[in-house]
């Protein structure tokens, strides 16, 4: 089954308006998926806002239907895959430096997310560990008059 990609030039409630006279106005869910994809699957896919920007669609518009729809909800996690992957891979291949890469990249990979917190973990551990302890006793000193300190010196 051949299923179009959303229209770059027409907003996507022309696909979705049940009245409208738009070919597959029922399947807009599914178009939508498959433009996600298509479009994560490309290299220059490095952002969210990048397709939301593209398509005409905003944010906030795409995580409400994310909310609303499972299947959008896992077509997002996965479109947030490929950008992380895209990220990890132009870092790699120095077309980005590691700032860009990895800005964020805790929230679209949750992979990244494990990691830093294992690393966080072991810092941690590691920062216990080496701490130097000093133990000062705190001790009066002996105080001796002055026929006393005369014998010590004599004897």
């Amino acid at each position: 089954m051949t299923v179009k990609l959303l229209s770059k030039s027409r907003p996507i409630s022309d696909f979705m308006d049940p009245t409208s006279n738009q070919p597959d106005c029922d399947k807009w869910r599914l178009r939508l998926i498959v433009t996600m994809l298509t479009w994560a699957s490309s290299p220059d896919a490095l952002e969210i806002m990048g397709f939301c920007i593209r398509y005409r669609i905003s944010r906030e518009t795409l995580h409400n239907w994310a909310k609303e729809y499972e299947d959008i909800a896992r077509a997002l996690e996965e479109m947030k895959l490929f950008i992380a992957a895209h990220r990890r891979i132009g870092c790699m291949k120095k077309q980005l430096d590691n700032h860009s890469a990895f800005r964020n990249i805790h929230l679209l990979d949750p992979e990244e997310d494990a990691v830093n917190r294992y690393h966080a973990d072991l810092k941690k551990k590691n920062e216990l560990e080496e701490q130097v302890r000093y133990l000062v006793e705190i001790v009066r000193p002996k105080i001796i008059d002055r026929v006393d300190t005369i014998k010590e010196i004599s004897a």
